[in-house]
């Protein structure tokens, strides 16, 4: 975390539901020099936050922006920013979870 102010943070987003932004994220998060987060979250605070901020006071933006970030399983439909994470795998039952 000691770097996150030096990484060169793209974004890549969509106009319609379906157009392959998620396809491409899978493909770039194989890449080795490539940090990719799964889904689409919330980094505008994270985008104005000062240089001197620590990297727990920037996870702590990120918590209180992304609250369903570490468990797709509280996603639904209606939520903003769910990427369909709350529908994952054949059967529509998979779920992400992460350890913060």
């Amino acid at each position: 975390m000691s770097n996150f102010f030096n990484l060169k943070i793209v974004a890549i987003s969509h106009f319609v539901s379906r157009s392959g932004t998620l396809y491409l994220h899978s493909l770039l998060d194989n890449h080795p020099e490539i940090a990719t987060i799964p889904g689409t979250i919330d980094i505008v605070d994270l985008l104005k936050i000062k240089k001197e901020f620590t990297a727990e006071k920037c996870f702590e933006i990120f918590k209180k922006n992304n609250p369903k970030f570490f468990d797709t399983s509280t996603f639904t439909f209606i939520d903003k920013n769910n990427s369909s994470l709350w529908i994952l795998g054949d059967d529509k039952q998979k779920k992400i979870l992460t350890n913060e």
